[in-house]
């Protein structure tokens, strides 16, 4: 981001930007707990309001999963993610697809997860699902 011109240490200061690596976000004491993660987008969405922003972005890489040999926990906690939030919360959770075509079925079962889907490809190609 800051090689794009993008001020990080300020956006930081101000509340406006969070960057954790995984383990601090997904598996803080090396175990995945969905109430957990959920508590902690809830503490920085109560953060983001109280500074005055009207909501909250998230963006998660979501190829830690994979590492970390969690895809049954993966597929719970996006299903619990696509529950209403009581909050302004969106969210866009990354994947590799050569992630997903290894896995087979835990493709289908994480389309399904989604609200909405936007899949990519190596052409640029688009395809969407609402």
């Amino acid at each position: 981001m800051q090689a794009l011109g993008i001020d990080v240490g300020r956006l930081e200061d101000s509340g406006a930007l969070h960057v954790f690596p995984y383990k601090d976000l997904y598996f803080k004491g090396s175990r995945f707990s969905i109430p957990n993660v959920m508590g902690l987008w809830k503490t920085l969405y109560e953060d983001a309001t109280a500074k005055g922003f009207k909501g909250f972005r998230a963006a998660g890489e979501m190829a830690c999963f994979f590492k970390e040999k969690a895809l049954k926990e993966l597929v719970e906690y996006e299903r619990a993610l696509g529950r209403s939030f009581e909050m302004s919360l969106e969210g866009i959770c990354a994947y590799d697809a050569n992630d997903l075509a290894e896995k087979g079925g835990l493709y289908l079962d994480l389309i399904k997860a989604h609200r909405s889907v936007i899949i990519t490809g190596p052409a640029g190609g688009v395809v969407s699902s609402y």
